[in-house]
């Protein structure tokens, strides 16, 4: 997992967009049926890379319930596309937060 070089503050997480990649790593070009079955897998969840320390209290959830590296689901209407050291991320706030995978 890269670390980001950033530390968001009041309560806004950065997230890691899912990418697909359209060509093997041998360098043959998947199918549009391969790329869209691969787009299923990532089941909508984004990963967190950064977020403010006080996530966890504004969300009234024990240190450390939410950290980095783990999956959540968010409202990405409300996302900001965010663009750091040339790697695009969202960043949200913990208001659009919908939940956590356990």
């Amino acid at each position: 997992m890269t670390e980001i070089n950033f530390k968001p503050l009041n309560g806004i997480l950065v997230l890691e967009l899912p990418s697909i990649d359209e060509k093997t790593e041998s360098g043959i070009i998947k199918s549009p049926e391969m790329v869209k079955e691969e787009e299923k897998k990532t089941d909508n969840f984004l990963v967190i890379k950064a977020l403010a320390d006080n996530v966890n209290a504004k969300l009234e959830l024990p240190e450390g319930t939410i950290k980095v590296g783990d999956k959540v689901l968010v409202e990405l209407q409300q996302a900001n596309l965010l663009e750091v050291d040339g790697i695009n991320y969202v960043s949200i706030s913990y208001r659009a937060l919908l939940g956590y995978r356990i």
